[in-house]
């Protein structure tokens, strides 16, 4: 295997083992807490989210925030 070197990338990872870390840690959560996530860490999530890769690059997500009785009228409609 190639290694890339830092002329062709913008971002190098001093320790690959926390790459590896993260996407092992990773999980999918089916349940939520009925408690308000504070806006600072929803911005970045966010913020982070956006830079994520997407196939082929198309970048095909929407991201919509609601609070209030707008997320509570969407919460009893599904």
């Amino acid at each position: 295997m190639n290694e890339l070197s830092t002329s062709q990338v913008s971002t190098v990872v001093a320790d690959a083992d926390s790459v590896d870390a993260a996407i092992l840690s990773r999980f999918s959560a089916r349940a939520y807490l009925n408690k308000p996530v504070e806006k600072s860490v929803l911005e970045d999530l966010l913020q982070v989210a956006a830079r994520a890769p997407s196939g082929t690059n198309t970048q095909p997500w929407n991201v919509y925030v609601v609070q209030g009785a707008t997320k509570d009228k969407l919460v009893n409609e599904v």
